[in-house]
């Protein structure tokens, strides 16, 4: 069974991530949310919301499946993600992450990709790859020092909340992790008749 899948409810798309509870980046992972990207770029959809089953977004790497790996192997996978997040940034409609519990490594770098943010209070957001000694595979430290002039949390590897990623000018609105489905449904409505609605939220937020 696939671990990411898409799903279409009239005009909104959904991509989810099926593997809870941690949702985390294995060997399918890529080709898996690549497939899920061009089911709804020919779906007709207005909007995609991304979104995770179970109470995390996502762990990132599967890293227990790493050991033994050649450095070809890893490279492979590192383009392969950053392939599917690019590829994710390049649809022409708005994109929603809907974001609950740890959203670590590429699984904060896969909400990044998307044009908006919108957080459980439980949220909790965290590049830790830094504390490893590597930097950010897929990109992820790209969009918040393109939005800050400083981010000591983004060096640190420590977790951050909503409340301070929502300061930061990255993550626009945080809820109670019960809340999160139902505070998607006035964004849907307002992106429903017009998708380019979501820029002007977004300088307006």
């Amino acid at each position: 069974m696939k671990t990411v899948r898409f799903e279409k409810d009239g005009a909104i798309g959904s991509i989810v991530l099926a593997n809870p509870p941690f949702n985390r980046i294995d060997s399918t992972y890529a080709a898996n949310l690549l497939d899920a990207v061009h089911q709804a770029s020919e779906s007709g959809i207005r909007v995609l919301v991304i979104r995770a089953e179970g109470p995390n977004f996502s762990f990132g790497g599967e890293v227990r499946e790493w050991p033994g790996k050649d450095i070809n192997w890893f490279r492979t996978f590192v383009a392969e993600v950053n392939q599917s997040y690019r590829a994710i940034e390049a649809l022409r409609v708005p994109t929603l992450a809907s974001v609950q519990g740890i959203a670590m490594g590429g699984g904060f770098e896969l909400a990044l990709a998307c044009d908006l943010i919108i957080a459980a209070e439980d949220a909790v957001f965290q590049n830790v790859e830094v504390t490893t000694g590597m930097l950010p595979i897929a990109g992820g430290s790209l969009p918040i020092l393109a939005a800050l002039e400083r981010c000591e949390w983004l060096y640190s590897g420590t977790g951050c909340p909503p409340w301070k990623v929502s300061s930061s000018v990255l993550c626009r609105i945080s809820f109670r992790p019960t809340d999160l489905r139902k505070r998607q449904a006035p964004w849907r409505a307002i992106w429903r008749p017009a998708p380019l609605g979501l820029m002007a939220l977004c300088e307006h937020y």
